[in-house]
């Protein structure tokens, strides 16, 4: 299981990882220079995900142990709040977010799907879908499947102040529009440190989310310091289409 020092980093860092458009063909030898900077989209939903995902990595690592290790340490499962954030829409709701990343070199953009196309009781699935715009050209993103189970071992963090090197600066609740609504969200203030040497970072980061919203996130802003550079990361829903209530979930 991954040290949840690396983990925390990971989900600061993870909003200017670069990851390779391996669907992309190369256009000639003399564009060579011009491709490698589209190749470093930023991957900044679901701040999203990050924060999402934590709890469902350490999920699948403990579900892959051996049975005769899992047998004995027994593990207290409990409910997992982004699977109850996504269950109680109905398979087919999608949630569209803007994603922008601004740094003294360039600024990146991207438009994000996230479809819920399956609930059981014990997972569930959505898809994701991303067109990036990289220096004025438009990139399609291979899409992907998240997986997100009903339930995960106690010990996992499930707020980002519970993981090592943040720091809680407020909470409070807030009303926000979206679209033609008015919503109760909860407003998340905290400060990430890590690293060491050259890696060692420092970021602030606001959350806004609400049960009204599947996956309940609203909206995300974060500011990261590192090696002297800053970088500025957003992602906000900007629409929510067919938000009914899954009856097979309803009590969730």
């Amino acid at each position: 299981m991954k040290n949840k020092t690396d983990t925390i980093a990971l989900l600061t860092l993870g909003l200017i990882t670069s990851f390779a458009l391996s669907g992309c063909e190369e256009k000639s030898t003399q564009d060579s220079s011009s491709e490698k900077q589209t190749t470093e989209v930023i991957q900044s939903s679901d701040i999203s995900l990050e924060v999402e995902n934590v709890a469902d990595e350490q999920a699948s690592e403990e579900s892959a142990q051996p049975e005769s290790s899992q047998q004995e340490e027994s593990v207290e499962m409990i409910p997992n709040p982004q699977y109850a954030a996504w269950a109680k829409f109905s398979v087919g709701t999608t949630v569209v977010l803007e994603n922008r990343t601004e740094s003294e070199e360039e600024i990146q953009s991207s438009i994000t799907f996230h479809t819920l196309t399956e609930v059981t009781e014990e997972n569930l699935t959505y898809e994701i879908k991303t067109t990036s715009q990289v220096n004025g050209q438009e990139i399609k993103l291979p899409v992907q499947q998240q997986v997100i189970p009903a339930k995960i071992s106690s010990d996992t963090p499930i707020r980002p102040a519970d993981m090592p090197g943040v720091t809680l600066l407020d909470e409070s609740t807030v009303e926000i529009t979206l679209g033609d609504k008015v919503l109760v969200a909860k407003k998340t203030i905290f400060e990430t440190t890590g690293g060491e040497g050259d890696d060692k970072f420092k970021s602030q980061t606001t959350l806004l989310e609400s049960e009204e919203v599947p996956g309940a996130l609203v909206e995300m802003t974060q500011e990261i310091s590192k090696n002297n550079k800053t970088i500025k990361t957003s992602t906000r829903v900007i629409q929510v289409i067919e938000t009914q209530i899954n009856p097979v979930v309803d009590n969730i």
